[in-house]
């Protein structure tokens, strides 16, 4: 890397200076390359300067500690954050931010930890607590969000299993249910007290996932999920306030460094273990497979790509005939799908429903006219409201609970379509919520 960042890269002739933006890592990976205590630790917060207390384990109650400086870090001034006696990490050595160029991945800490941590205390929480949601609650809570799976977009690769499988879910089935059917499903569930505690999480999660709010609302998602920690103390147990919990308070400063979380979450990286799974051909001496097949490719030899334009990604796919048209379409090409480079659109529920000048849309057929121009047809909802009130209306972050369509046909361009929502039942009306993420 040091080698990387003075002499660069060559790369189809051109040299490519490298710069190293930042480290992801889980948090004991985070430590182990940091050379710092771990989580478990009394000073095994990375990000704020305060002991932890020991409750059976360490936990970090406090949500206004001061933080931490990259500065503070190099001169090692904490005993108990750093490691005895092993020197300082070697990534001091490529002039990296050892604190601001660190940051939390959300992967683990929000869906793997603290999503996790939620779903297991209302199932098998600790008696005393009185979080648990009893066996009838659970099976009811698994029943619906396996039966939203016909509701749910194509982006998703995994659509949702039975709280029997929890043990076997991924990552991005705790990032479903988070961001989409769990703030539906809880609401038949949940005690209005602790679902109201679930909508903080939900709703500061929202706003530094999502591109656009996290670039007004990150301040108030800190503020979100400052309250959700000091709650779920109350709620499930001061003991409860591990690192994971604690650690939500600092994500925000990460999401001012770098943008919306999917912006430096682990999720990609985790996806290319697969690929490179592919490379490997017996169980002996992976990494040296690994090697070969890359020097495999290099040797091969790969043409540039050419530069394609957003026009020429946009790929209309299976035609038909069936309609519907506005009267005095004559000399179009209908097609049930369209995938252009930012969105996957088609006819099929789970597919079709979009936003177009701020309504919630479902999409009836997609139109190529005479002069190539790409439309929509579509019916809106008329009737359009919050979903919840708690702790903010649920319009401002874009979800909303919609019912009776206006059974009148209109056309816009597809250039005009915003976004996609994930649109899901509940008690005879539906909950549209704005799909956030971005599949790996």
């Amino acid at each position: 890397m040091k080698t990387l960042q003075t002499e660069g890269m060559i790369y189809h002739g051109a040299t490519i200076k490298v710069i190293l933006a930042c480290v992801i890592c889980d948090t004991p990976a985070r430590a182990f390359v940091k050379r710092v205590k771990g989580h478990s630790g009394y000073g095994g917060c990375d990000r704020c300067t305060q002991n932890g207390e020991w409750l059976g384990k360490i936990i970090f109650p406090e949500t206004d500690a001061p933080l931490r400086t990259d500065v503070q870090f190099d001169e090692m001034t904490d005993d108990e954050h750093h490691l005895p006696g092993v020197g300082k990490s070697p990534f001091t050595q490529l002039s990296v931010g050892m604190v601001s160029r660190f940051p939390l991945d959300y992967m683990h800490l929000v869906c793997l930890g603290v999503t996790k941590k939620l779903l297991m205390l209302w199932m098998k929480g600790p008696v005393g607590i009185k979080c648990r949601i009893g066996s009838t609650a659970v099976n009811l809570l698994s029943e619906i969000i396996t039966s939203y799976s016909s509701y749910i977009p194509r982006e998703f690769h995994r659509k949702g299993r039975s709280l029997r499988d929890i043990d076997r879910w991924k990552a991005t089935e705790y990032r479903l249910f988070l961001l989409y059917t769990g703030p539906v499903a809880l609401s038949s569930v949940l005690s209005p007290v602790l679902y109201r505690n679930f909508l903080l999480f939900f709703t500061g999660i929202t706003c530094l996932i999502s591109p656009k709010l996290s670039r007004y609302f990150c301040d108030y998602a800190q503020e979100l999920l400052c309250l959700f920690v000091h709650n779920f103390a109350d709620l499930y147990g001061r003991d409860m306030l591990v690192y994971n919990v604690h650690a939500l308070v600092h994500l925000s400063d990460d999401v001012k460094n770098f943008g919306p979380l999917d912006n430096f979450s682990a999720f990609a990286f985790e996806s290319y273990l697969g690929e490179i799974k592919k490379m490997l051909r017996t169980p002996n001496q992976p990494l040296q497979q690994v090697i070969r097949r890359f020097s495999e490719k290099q040797s091969v030899g790969h043409p540039q790509r050419r530069k394609t334009t957003r026009t020429e990604n946009e790929n209309l796919r299976c035609k038909h005939t069936d309609g519907p048209l506005l009267r005095g379409m004559d000399a179009v090409t209908q097609y049930k799908e369209i995938q252009t480079p930012d969105i996957f659109i088609s006819r099929s529920r789970g597919d079709n429903c979009v936003n177009i000048n701020d309504e919630v849309c479902i999409n009836r057929n997609l139109i190529l006219q005479s002069d190539n121009e790409k439309t929509v047809i579509y019916e809106k909802f008329i009737d359009k409201k919050d979903f919840f009130t708690y702790p903010l209306s649920s319009s401002n972050i874009g979800v909303y609970k919609v019912s009776q369509l206006s059974r009148h046909l209109e056309i816009t361009l597809l250039r005009n379509v915003k976004n996609k929502y994930v649109l899901l039942p509940k008690d005879n009306e539906y909950i549209a919520l704005p799909l956030l993420h971005r599949e790996n």
